[in-house]
């Protein structure tokens, strides 16, 4: 019952043939609807991933997520950090877990990219042994982005890089626990040795998405076995919709006219929490099973419940008993590592 919008083009198929479009829905429609798309090799090609990744509810500090660096950079902290008992500013969402910035860089023919994560604890996911073909369990640890921005030029000017490295700093003096940044190869030097004087962490050798496919192919990974949540941004969506294979399948670019700005720095901040992660960098909690009861958003007696916040509610945890004087309370045991 559901009415088409204005200027798309759509049909009817047999039932037979829904897993077909749900899995390769560009695919399916060439070869199945017999009507031609503009990505002959679409790279995510389970585009509801990309739906199921982006929460409206989860906030950001931007009004906009366009900037350039001849305007102030304004963002509203108080939806994204709150005080601590010490009268700290913290970020709301896992306020101890360490921030990593990547940052795509430019000059004034296309955008800056930005994009700041952390990794929020571990859950467990079903996989498939190469080469039994048997499923098992692995535990994995999951993604939460904290911003996406987008720096763009200014009018007939050029992308000043001091104002974005006064950005990450103005980041950390707010509350972010922002340890980390990498840079892709364009610029990399002079960034990286002011950033380092800032006190920021950033490797020698420069995160390169165009030289290897290792980033984008943990991002989508991630994406697909539904381990990033992110706050709803359209750019950044529509750039991971338009990404395409080379014939070569050697590189992930943009169709004629698009642009993945954006897109480099999503997948170079996942691909390097997952990294160090698997690192053995930092240990992470436990969020329970990642079953189909938990993903659908349902209760499960196995899996940890999203409380909105960057929060979870453990199936085993105890609530606050009344002391006998009916003022007192007996509070949970915590194991602090």
């Amino acid at each position: 019952g559901e009415e088409a919008p204005k200027d798309v083009v759509s049909f009817k198929f047999p039932e037979v043939f829904l897993k077909e479009f749900l899995r390769d829905t560009d695919g399916a429609v060439r070869s199945l609807g017999g009507v031609a798309t503009d990505g002959t090799n679409p790279f995510i090609v389970e585009r509801q991933a990309i739906t199921d990744m982006m929460k409206p509810g989860r906030p950001h500090p931007f009004e906009a997520f366009e900037w350039k660096t001849d305007k102030p950079l304004e963002p509203k902290w108080s939806r994204v950090l709150t005080i601590n008992a010490k009268s700290e500013p913290v970020p709301i969402c896992c306020p101890h877990a360490q921030r990593h910035v990547h940052l795509d860089l430019s000059k004034n023919m296309c955008n800056t990219g930005l994009c700041m994560g952390h990794l929020s604890g571990l859950t467990e996911v079903e996989r498939v042994d190469e080469l039994t073909g048997k499923k098992y369990i692995d535990t994995a640890p999951m993604v939460h982005i904290d911003m996406v921005l987008q720096i763009e030029p200014p009018d007939g000017g050029e992308i000043d890089h001091e104002q974005i490295r006064k950005a990450l700093v103005t980041f950390k003096k707010a509350g972010y626990p922002l340890r980390s940044v990498s840079l892709d190869q364009w610029c990399h030097t002079p960034n990286a040795q002011d950033l380092r004087a800032k006190g920021f962490r950033v490797d020698e050798n420069p995160l390169s998405l165009l030289r290897t496919l290792n980033p984008y192919l943990a991002m989508r990974n991630v994406m697909y076995e539904r381990r990033v949540e992110s706050p709803l941004y359209e750019h950044l969506k529509l750039e991971l919709h338009d990404l395409e294979l080379n014939k070569e399948c050697t590189k992930v670019d943009h169709p004629r006219g698009g642009k993945k700005d954006l897109s480099d720095a999503f997948a170079g901040t996942v691909y390097y929490l997952i990294s160090n992660a698997k690192g053995g960098a930092s240990v992470l909690p436990s969020r329970g099973s990642m079953d189909s009861t938990f993903s659908s958003g349902k209760t499960s007696q196995n899996s940890a419940q999203y409380m909105g916040n960057g929060e979870f509610q453990w199936p085993d945890e105890q609530k606050p008993i009344k002391g006998t004087d009916g003022n007192d309370e007996i509070l949970p045991s915590w194991l602090i590592i």
